[in-house]
């Protein structure tokens, strides 16, 4: 198996995953569950026919062919079929530190905040010393 990908383990798994049957939960609340025939590695863009759609307030529609931005994709549930992937092989340690490095990457860096201390919480920690 080639590694040559590890930044882009998370798309290829997805990539993986075409001509089955996934479920998507969108930002809005909202849940697409159908085939997936189309995936965009760059943009995360999705395409799925034979779409049932279920929005927040639990209202069901049907379609035969939906697109997904990117941006609007909360999370992609796969199916079981994809658990024996090679992408997947949990056992190899290379590959498990290649999907945390992957992971972290796509996360935003947060920056700490600040501890600012109010007279309160001194006088508080002054009794209880």
């Amino acid at each position: 198996m080639n590694l040559n990908f590890k930044a882009d383990i998370p798309h290829s798994v997805v990539s993986e995953a075409l001509n089955f049957y996934v479920s998507i939960e969108t930002i809005d609340g909202g849940t697409v569950r159908g085939k997936l025939i189309g995936y965009d590695d760059h943009t995360g863009n999705a395409e799925l026919i034979d779409v049932e759609c279920q929005s927040r307030d639990s209202s069901l529609s049907v379609s035969e062919r939906f697109f997904l931005k990117g941006s609007n994709i909360r999370i992609i549930h796969l199916p079981s079929d994809l658990s024996k992937s090679p992408l997947l092989d949990w056992q190899n340690s290379s590959l498990r530190q290649a999907l945390k490095k992957s992971i972290k990457a796509d996360r935003g860096v947060r920056k700490s905040k600040p501890v600012v201390h109010t007279n309160k919480k001194l006088l508080k920690r002054r009794k209880e010393k």
